[in-house]
């Protein structure tokens, strides 16, 4: 298993996909999840992909 420590998405792990955990508020409750990051193990995370975990962290009120 390939760990690292990615600049976005925080410490997280390779077996088969990239995972992690992060935090987000839902229904009034900060909450523990599991971040799920589809890419290869060379983690060249698409800039897509930063854009759209960026946009979802900073609208997470709006969105929920």
């Amino acid at each position: 298993m390939k760990k690292i420590n990615d600049d976005l998405f925080g410490e997280i792990e390779f077996d088969m996909y990239w995972s992690g955990k992060t935090s987000i508020t839902m229904f009034g409750k900060k909450r523990e999840v599991i971040l799920s990051i589809d890419g290869e193990e060379d983690a060249n995370f698409s800039p897509i992909q930063r854009e759209a975990y960026t946009n979802f962290m900073s609208n997470m009120d709006e969105i929920m």
